[in-house]
C-alpha cells in the first residue's frame, strides 16, 4: 500500500491540446511550475497519436480544433481518450 504525506503535492501526466501555441505555452509553464509532466499537441491528429501511445491523468482540450471536421472535434478526442484509457 502506498502512502503519501498530506503536504506532498500530487504530480500528474497532463496533455494540453490547443491550436494556439501561446495558450499551450501558458498552460505548460504553469503546470510544469507546479511539478507536473506536460505534453502538448497543437492539432487533433497529433493529440490522437499521443493519446494512443501514452496514458494521461488529465487532458485539457480546446473543443474547436481546425484540423477536426466540425465544432465538436475536441469532444470526440475526449471520447477517444476515454476508450483508450478509461
Amino acid at each position: 500500500m502506498t502512502t503519501t504525506k498530506a503536504d506532498e503535492p500530487l504530480v500528474g501526466d497532463i496533455l494540453v491540446i490547443d491550436d494556439e501555441a501561446s495558450i499551450v505555452e501558458v498552460f505548460t509553464a504553469f503546470l510544469e511550475e507546479e511539478g507536473h509532466r506536460v505534453t502538448a499537441a497543437l492539432t487533433g491528429a497529433e493529440a490522437m497519436e499521443l493519446i494512443k501511445a501514452n496514458s494521461y491523468d488529465v487532458i485539457f482540450i480546446d473543443l474547436v480544433l481546425p484540423d477536426m471536421d466540425d465544432r465538436e472535434g475536441g469532444l470526440r478526442l475526449l471520447e477517444f481518450g476515454k476508450q483508450i484509457d478509461p
